[in-house]
């Protein structure tokens, strides 16, 4: 079967990875499923959705859109619907996890962040000091104090910034 899909690939000069996606869509969505006017990024989006009456039931309750004032699908709305990460964050905690996303680069950086909301306090003192094979070292800053910033590495007391 890939070697099938490669020759297709080929033929049409796409990767054997679209091919794979273009076939697993379609055969989530029978042709007598499929919505005229919702875009085929939106049906392999909803393909995810494993129930199947769950997925025939989310294509026929399109989302209302603000920005055409119609009740229609977009890529985004299709992912807020299977829990993915959205193109154009809109709500509060999908911006925040836009923000949390761009704080992983570079690559280097650790793989978790955490986002501080009004009355949260940091207690931990830990700055970047070098970037090893292994994952950045990291070593406590030294510094007490109870307000705390947050800088490029991790959390430091204000007390150990110093005014430029």
């Amino acid at each position: 079967m890939t070697e099938s899909l490669q020759i297709v690939a080929d033929d049409i000069g796409v990767e054997r990875r679209t091919v794979e996606d273009w076939r697993y869509t379609a055969n989530r969505w029978p042709k007598e499923r499929r919505r005229d006017g919702v875009s085929f990024t939106v049906h392999r989006i909803l393909a995810s959705v494993v129930n199947e009456d769950e997925r025939w039931a989310a294509i026929e309750d399109a989302p209302f859109n603000p920005r055409t004032g119609a009740r229609q699908w977009t890529p985004d709305s299709a992912k807020r619907v299977v829990g993915q990460r959205v193109d154009r964050p809109v709500t509060v905690d999908e911006k925040v996890q836009a923000v949390a996303d761009l704080n992983r680069w570079p690559p280097w950086t650790p793989r978790f962040t955490t986002t501080l909301r009004k009355g949260q306090v940091v207690r931990s003192c830990v700055v970047a000091v070098a970037r090893t094979e292994s994952g950045p070292a990291y070593r406590a800053c030294g510094g007490e104090g109870h307000l705390w910033r947050i800088v490029p590495g991790g959390q430091v007391p204000q007390s150990c910034l110093k005014r430029v």
